[in-house]
């Protein structure tokens, strides 16, 4: 496409935007519903860690951090 074609690229530019919106408005409710689900996860992290003594217990702990070896 020409560098002078504004025009077209106007026009294309429009309909991308057309089809970004119509694809969000279609995706919404998925979207809304995976953005739940990482916001619970995100609220818990790291707290499996303490949980879970397999976990826990294959952590490298560092000398310099409580309870690590002397």
């Amino acid at each position: 496409m020409p560098a002078d074609a504004f025009a077209r690229k106007f026009e294309l530019q429009s309909e991308a935007d057309a089809v970004r919106g119509e694809l969000a408005d279609l995706m919404s409710d998925d979207l809304g519903k995976a953005r739940g689900q990482w916001a619970e996860r995100a609220g818990r992290k790291g707290s499996h860690a303490e949980l879970d003594p397999a976990v826990k217990a294959a952590r490298i702990v560092s000398p310099i951090e409580g309870g690590g070896l002397a």
